[in-house]
């Protein structure tokens, strides 16, 4: 799932853009769109909460960029480098105006805008979400208090029951949700391996296994069990490994 979001000033600009994307959408791909017509504050810190590549539509139509803009950018790059972004700009000067080097801008939109011009422009990032997403193994698709979470399956150490609910934990962050373990394991990829009647782990993230003991260590130095009927797959694992 690509999320697109849309900044702009001017509320008539920000509606007219809108509903140009919205013309655009007949890819197959799903879209939610934000729009924030004050500052960026609320949509970094919802795009912060997932680690899934979103595109960023930002207005940037004066002849210096607001120092809001700069801002947000840098944030962007800094919460997920693999974020894409696409400027609006009001000349041919303004876009190759030099900019700090974290901008790496994906496209302009020279204005008046032109809906084929942004149709290839979202055909061409579609495509390469398309890459990073079979690169990264495919993405989980939650959701916890009403908003929709985005986490790639290769950031996640393992996945625990707990009730009714399951817990991902990634490095830096557990969500837990509504769902049943046994449909995560189904649909998650190949290499979540069942190592407990509530764990399935990631097993290009096992550090170490201590069959004495019955616990796994994982690469940022947890510590998770596993029991007796999983056995002979951890060590039919560590064979593979060695």
């Amino acid at each position: 799932m690509l999320d697109l979001y849309l900044h702009s000033y001017e509320k008539t600009a920000l509606n007219r853009l809108k509903q140009m994307c919205s013309n655009c959408f007949e890819l197959d791909w799903q879209t939610r769109i934000e729009t924030e017509t004050q500052d960026l504050a609320f949509l970094l810190k919802s795009v912060k909460q997932t680690e899934l590549p979103a595109l960023f539509i930002l207005e940037e139509l004066s002849e210096q960029a607001p120092k809001a803009i700069n801002t947000a950018v840098s944030r962007i790059r800094q919460d997920n480098a693999l974020h894409y972004l696409l400027l609006q700009v009001g000349t041919v000067q303004q876009a190759v105006q030099p900019r700090p080097a974290y901008f790496r801008a994906n496209g302009f939109l020279l204005q008046p805008l032109q809906i084929e011009t942004l149709r290839q422009h979202l055909t061409f990032i579609y495509e390469d979400f398309n890459e990073v997403n079979n690169q990264y193994g495919g993405f989980l698709s939650f959701k916890m208090s009403g908003t929709v979470y985005k986490v790639a399956y290769d950031k996640i150490l393992f996945f625990e029951a707990k009730g009714k609910k399951v817990m991902a934990r990634t490095r830096t962050q557990e969500f837990e949700f509504y769902a049943s373990l046994e449909k995560i394991g189904t649909t998650a990829p190949k290499y979540f391996l069942q190592i407990h009647r509530g764990i399935y782990a990631n097993t290009t993230e096992i550090k170490n296994v201590n069959l004495t003991d019955k616990v796994i260590t994982m690469q940022d130095d947890t510590i998770i069990p596993f029991s007796r009927t999983y056995r002979d797959d951890l060590i039919e694992f560590v064979k593979r490994q060695g």
